[in-house]
């Protein structure tokens, strides 16, 4: 099936928000970080039943676009990297596309 174009009435700031929240893995660890808080790649890969390869790709495209942020944390033997969730963004990305979806 063929890709759609960019409607005309859709902006290249609202394209950028459905293609984040669009994706049910990034949808999937936005909504796993805001019930659990801060997780590591392993535990995201637990709960996608996935890669941690795969994992960390949406985890590096959420973090550039601000959605979240990584933090490392040293474990004795395990050290990490964590991710934390930025609500505000999300709220704002929400709100971009609610206005979209009324017709703003």
């Amino acid at each position: 099936m063929p890709r759609l174009v960019l409607p005309p009435a859709m902006s290249p700031e609202v394209s950028r928000v459905h293609d984040v929240l669009g994706n049910r893995a990034r949808t999937t660890i936005i909504r796993y970080l805001a019930i659990n808080g801060p997780a590591s790649v392993t535990e995201l890969a637990e709960e996608l039943q996935a890669h941690r390869e795969a994992v960390y790709v949406h985890t590096r495209l959420l973090e550039q676009i601000g959605v979240i942020s990584s933090t490392f944390r040293e474990g004795g033997v395990h050290n990490a990297t964590y991710w934390q969730l930025h609500e505000d963004k999300v709220k704002e990305l929400q709100d971009v596309l609610a206005r979209y979806l009324a017709g703003n």
